[in-house]
């Protein structure tokens, strides 16, 4: 099962195509669910995780209904809210991208061991923006240190001629 917030990717029918790719023999059952609205709930932030809820069990029901046991979130702002999402749907294993992207990172470094040595945790992590919404400090500090804290951030014009 995948979700993601675009009715277009759903209507692509991309990820069952691809899906079959690998399980020809259909021995798992696919389904897809659109979430259109979700992103900018979850951009919205904290004032306003009520109405989040509401759309994430509007969202899920159907998943809820299917009864999935594995649930792979297809955008990722629901990384934000795989928590409330484990929540809704309690028997479901939840995969978010974070984890296949660690995973694959993980995977590289262990086979490019000179790059993983030139890699560094005390770097300096720099972001640029072009358009700051006042709830972006907080929503920076979810998606980096997972701390329900705001971060500093810096607005910076750039030129691209």
């Amino acid at each position: 099962m995948c979700i993601r917030d675009s009715t277009n990717t759903i209507a692509s029918n991309i990820f069952n195509r691809d899906h079959k790719k690998v399980n020809s023999k259909k021995t798992i059952n696919c389904y897809q669910q659109a979430c259109p609205g979700l992103v900018e709930e979850i951009e919205k932030g904290p004032p306003y995780f009520e109405e989040l809820n509401k759309t994430l069990s509007f969202c899920l029901a159907p998943l809820a209904k299917e009864g999935v046991d594995i649930l792979v979130l297809g955008c990722t702002h629901y990384n934000l809210v795989a928590d409330q999402i484990q929540t809704l749907l309690p028997k479901t294993k939840i995969i978010t991208q974070g984890d296949i992207a660690a995973q694959k990172l993980i995977a590289y470094l262990n086979r490019h061991s000179d790059l993983a040595h030139k890699i560094t945790r005390q770097s300096k992590l720099e972001l640029y923006f072009t358009k700051i919404k006042p709830n972006y400090p907080f929503l920076v500090g979810l998606f980096l240190t997972d701390r329900r804290q705001a971060v500093k951030l810096k607005l910076t014009k750039i030129n691209f001629g």
